[in-house]
């Protein structure tokens, strides 16, 4: 059977978003949220099965990402864009920029940035408050498939199809570092 309570007895539904340090709780409580919430269209009470919120992209979603503290939705999906949602499904933004499906969403920690990737090839920052864009990160030779910030919110790291994942300034865009997988 599931059990909610840790092996030190603590309750893994009052540790949410979790930590990457910290409790057995904390830690579980962060993989559960980043790799599993964070991803989800639906927002469900998990207590009483109840649906909170769902939304309609209006096309296909093929990526969706939940802010740190649970209060903002971002949904993109193969019409190229992305839109945001409050956490009781009421829509908010638009984000239009990029020209190929949208493969993944992220927010800063401090849910200020959200990041975005795509089959056009380039990631990109954006305001979360206005919509409007902070830059594009240029530079790799095939489809971004994934988008990360770093802790404090002042970076930004992608992953390509083209083998390479790379590091960039969030408010600028400027490159940082390249790291290229072996080739052979």
């Amino acid at each position: 059977t599931l059990n909610r309570y840790m092996p030190d007895r603590r309750d893994l539904n009052r540790y949410f978003p979790g930590s990457e340090k910290g409790s057995i709780a904390a830690i579980v409580a962060n993989e559960v949220f980043t790799g599993v919430v964070r991803h989800c269209s639906h927002l469900v009470d998990l207590h009483t099965g109840k649906t909170l919120a769902a939304v309609d992209h209006g096309a296909e979603a093929t990526a969706a990402s939940i802010s740190a503290g649970g209060r903002l939705l971002a949904t993109g999906g193969i019409d190229d864009v992305v839109r945001t949602w409050r956490s009781d499904g009421r829509p908010l933004r638009v984000l239009r920029g990029h020209v190929g499906q949208i493969t993944a969403i992220a927010f800063s920690a401090r849910g200020t940035l959200i990041g975005t990737a795509s089959t056009d090839g380039v990631g990109r920052v954006w305001r979360v408050g206005s919509g409007q864009p902070v830059t594009v990160l240029a530079g790799h030779g095939n489809y971004v498939e994934d988008i990360a910030f770093s802790p404090d919110g002042t970076q930004v790291a992608t992953a390509s199809r083209d083998g390479t994942a790379r590091t960039w300034k969030a408010e600028t865009g400027a490159a940082l570092a390249l790291f290229a997988g072996d080739s052979e």
